[in-house]
Order: C-alpha cells, then sequence, then structure tokens
C-alpha cells in the first residue's frame, strides 16, 4: 500500500505542476478564464500539492480540507506540516503550539493591573532572566 501511495503521489505532484502551468497561462488561456474556473483550477493546485507531499488521495486531502473527515495517519500529516513549514497542532487544531510562545513579548503573555494587597513599602531587587537551553 506504501509503494502504491508513493507512486501515487507522483501523479498528482505531476498533476500540481500542469495546474502551475495553467495558473501561469502556459498550457490554457488562465487569464481569460471566468472566475469559477480560476478558483477551481487554484483549488486543483492547492489540494494536488498538498496530497503529492503528505502522500494521500486529493479526495482525501479535501475532506480535511473541508472538515468532512479527520487524518487518522498522523504521519501524514507531520510529512505534509515538512512539506508546507508549518506547525503540526496548528495544521490539525489551528491552535499554535506553545513553542511559539518564545517568540512572544512580556507584553503579549501578560497583562498587568494594579492590586490593593501589594500597597505599602517594599525593597524590590531585580535579576536577570536568561531561557534554559533546550534539551
Amino acid at each position: 500500500m506504501g509503494l502504491y501511495l508513493r507512486i501515487l503521489s507522483i501523479f498528482y505532484f505531476i498533476g500540481f505542476a500542469l495546474h502551475f502551468a495553467d495558473l501561469l497561462d502556459w498550457r490554457l488561456k488562465f487569464s481569460e478564464m471566468d472566475l469559477v474556473w480560476k478558483s477551481w483550477i487554484g483549488y486543483l493546485t492547492v489540494v494536488d500539492f498538498a496530497a503529492a507531499m503528505a502522500e494521500v488521495t486529493p479526495v482525501t486531502m479535501s475532506d480535511w480540507v473541508s472538515g468532512t473527515s479527520l487524518p487518522h495517519d498522523h504521519l501524514k500529516v507531520e510529512k505534509l506540516c515538512r512539506a508546507l513549514g508549518c506547525d503540526f497542532q496548528w495544521l490539525l487544531t489551528g491552535i499554535h503550539s506553545r513553542s511559539d510562545l518564545q517568540n512572544l513579548s512580556m507584553s503579549e503573555l501578560f497583562e498587568s493591573e494594579d492590586d490593593p494587597m501589594f500597597s505599602g513599602v517594599f525593597e524590590i531587587s531585580a535579576r536577570r532572566l536568561k531561557r534554559k537551553a533546550k534539551g
């Protein structure tokens, strides 16, 4: 089954290349088409490319995109993530993973508010914090 899907993915990639050629007016007169046909060819271009990268059928990819079905083989989704350069959790759920928090500033992570419990005289010291090394 794996070899079959790999061979099939080559054909999907060829389909992607042909649709991409259509977008550039190399095969069809894309610039003269109406919006419906342009949208359809654009959709086929994206779905064929994604299907080729994930080694699934375009119908499966279309079902994933529309929400008709959910991916059961997360390795295929991981392949697609690597091909698209996107986060696995984001692709599955639309929510960015916690690793994206590293790039946020303190004001984006926290709200500040006045708290009456902290009124009075305090001695305050500050220490610089460094991120722990990954590992």
